[in-house]
């Protein structure tokens, strides 16, 4: 037993990890070889393809919802077998597989026909988080709610819009920013939910969060690039101006928020530098989001997510030096006017680094 498996009783014993998490924790400390891992993956994956195939063969004959409904339950009932029976790779790759499949099979089962398909899909991946299970399958099924609400609001009328009280809203830039500012809340308050007993919940939705984050900007930046394509096939067109504004407000907030312990003229300073860094990227939103998450990630000391914005962040400002729509005298006075700022903040504040206490 090594140091860390054996400091995790004492922080069972002061009420810092819950037996859940302990439980979780023990079983991962045993590792497993990378390639093997891998091998027992893609075992499962096919062995999970070949079972459901079985499945629906079962049901051939008479294909309906009713047997459709029927096997996704038979899959759920396995899953939830496999999760809190099974703790081997092999069979956590297969209950992940089926848990997947049991979720479209029951709602395609019970949301076919009836305009409810998106928030009853929604709904049976919240509640395949609740049970015990594994960080990368909560993470999926918050994902797979995430995307189901996204489709939902698309799929909204007129009318809807307007009992909803947010006709004339464009959709997709409050989307954006709703997953972009749900992002960088859980971060900045990881402190305050990872001694709570939903923190792997609370973790699993933050992973979700910020793949819909990267994936909606990615969709964002494609429109505006083929704007003259949206507006004549596409329903749903961009404007600028509202994600600007929303990104610009995010990452004020954020820089506001982690420097709420500096003395005044230090805030003083970063303040104006972040709002000088928002004004110049006022066209290209998703920068100023991109380092919000950037700068939330490694706040909360998670350097994946941290490494990935900033690789997401040098990726979107590769399509806004390419973007068309502006000149190349405007493009290249916003890159200079953010690089200056942000090289005269390096040196104040390695300025204030070197003052005596």
């Amino acid at each position: 037993m090594n140091q860390k498996t054996s400091a995790l009783p004492r922080l069972l014993e002061h009420g810092i990890l819950s037996a859940e998490t302990l439980q979780d924790l023990e079983t991962h400390s045993l590792h497993t070889p990378g390639w093997l891992a891998a091998l027992q993956g893609i075992a499962a994956w096919i062995a999970a393809s070949m079972l459901i195939l079985a499945f629906t063969a079962l049901f051939a004959r008479d294909f309906s919802q009713m047997s459709l409904g029927i096997c996704g339950v038979l899959l759920l009932g396995v899953t939830l077998f496999l999760f809190y029976r099974k703790d081997d790779a092999f069979f956590v790759q297969l209950a992940l597989a089926f848990s997947l499949a049991g979720q479209a099979m029951l709602t395609i089962a019970l949301g076919e026909g009836n305009g409810l398909f998106y928030p009853i899909g929604a709904l049976i991946a919240v509640a395949m988080t609740l049970p015990r299970s594994t960080l990368p399958h909560r993470s999926l099924c918050s994902l797979v709610a995430l995307v189901y609400l996204t489709m939902w609001v698309f799929s909204l009328s007129n009318d809807d819009l307007d009992m909803l009280l947010i006709r004339g809203i464009p959709r997709l830039e409050m989307l954006a920013l709703l997953f972009a500012a749900m992002s960088v809340a859980l971060w900045l308050s990881r402190e305050v939910w990872v001694t709570h007993k939903q923190a792997m919940r609370c973790k699993a939705l933050a992973h979700a969060g910020m793949l819909m984050n990267f994936g909606v900007m990615g969709y964002f930046c494609v429109l505006q690039s083929f704007s003259d394509y949206a507006q004549e096939r596409l329903e749903h067109t961009v404007s600028l101006p509202i994600y600007s504004w929303g990104a610009a407000f995010l990452f004020l907030s954020t820089c506001f928020w982690l420097s709420r312990k500096l003395p005044l003229a230090e805030r003083a300073v970063l303040g104006v530098a972040a709002l000088v860094i928002a004004c110049a990227a006022f066209n290209a939103p998703w920068l100023p989001v991109c380092a919000s998450l950037s700068l939330a990630a490694f706040y909360a000391c998670h350097r994946g997510w941290f490494i990935l914005s900033l690789v997401v962040a040098v990726w979107f400002l590769g399509q806004f030096y390419y973007n068309l729509e502006l000149t190349l005298l405007v493009k290249s006075g916003v890159l200079a006017l953010s690089g200056g700022v942000l090289l005269a903040l390096c040196v104040i504040l390695r300025h204030w680094q070197r003052k005596p206490a």
